[in-house]
């Protein structure tokens, strides 16, 4: 039983975050199966079929009036056709599920906020509440997003490992855990820079949209007092923060 939960989601949104887990797992074994049939069915098309005892019985048993061959061939194609209309119906919902939840996140928050008292906008900069609403309910279903992507990347990575351990298992293990060390110091050595980065860039894009309204909607005083420079300048060093955090992140 899945126990995966989202405090900033409803029970709706819950039920469909957990069965896009569910495609996700399906995928991985039909991706699996599909790539786990390549190679014996290379060797059943191109192997002596005088050497393959498997291939002499089921022509002998004349099931389907079709090469043997030609019906090999016929399934693998269908199983990749499957698996491919399949990976595309589980790609269309979760972005659909997505959507619906950004939206609907932007909402209820855009609803707290109506319910709130005057004293609630006195207190915060209205600056950082377009913030909320428009980048930082973004930013968290991006990371939702990312969440189940990696999830889908960990579970296709499972399904391949099983197949090279097949084949060669001591091979397979080295390999697998000289990347999964390499991996975990990479993470550990980036985790508090990344924590770092992400305050820092929450509190620059709030800036970035205080200053983008103080130039539009505030265009008279600023012409009055004469603090262009100083309002370009600032902007600026917001701007040129915001591109270092995002340049370092995305990478």
């Amino acid at each position: 039983m899945l126990k995966l939960k989202f405090n900033f989601l409803d029970k709706e949104f819950n039920r469909k975050i957990k069965l896009i887990l569910l495609l996700l797992v399906a995928g991985m074994i039909l991706e699996t199966i599909s790539l786990g049939m390549f190679l014996p069915v290379m060797n059943i098309l191109f192997a002596d079929p005088a050497e393959n005892i498997f291939i002499n019985f089921i022509k002998n048993l004349k099931i389907i009036n079709l090469r043997f061959e030609i019906l090999i061939l016929i399934i693998f194609i269908f199983t990749f056709l499957l698996k491919n209309l399949f990976l595309i119906f589980s790609s269309y919902y979760q972005t659909s599920v997505i959507e619906k939840i950004k939206m609907s996140l932007k909402f209820n928050l855009f609803k707290n906020y109506l319910k709130k008292d005057y004293g609630f906008f006195l207190k915060n900069n209205t600056s950082f509440l377009l913030r909320n609403l428009t980048t930082e309910c973004d930013y968290a279903v991006i990371v939702l997003f990312n969440l189940i992507n990696f999830f889908s990347e960990f579970l296709v990575t499972l399904g391949i490992l099983a197949i090279l351990l097949y084949f060669d298992s001591t091979l397979t293990l080295t390999i697998f855990f000289s990347i999964l060390l390499f991996i975990s110091l990479i993470f550990l050595s980036l985790r508090k820079k990344l924590k770092k980065y992400g305050n820092v860039r929450i509190k620059n894009d709030g800036l970035k949209i205080k200053y983008f309204s103080q130039g539009l909607f505030a265009a008279k005083e600023i012409k009055l007092l004469h603090v262009e420079n100083s309002l370009i300048s600032s902007a600026s060093q917001t701007l040129l923060e915001l591109l270092k955090v995002n340049i370092f992140t995305i990478f």
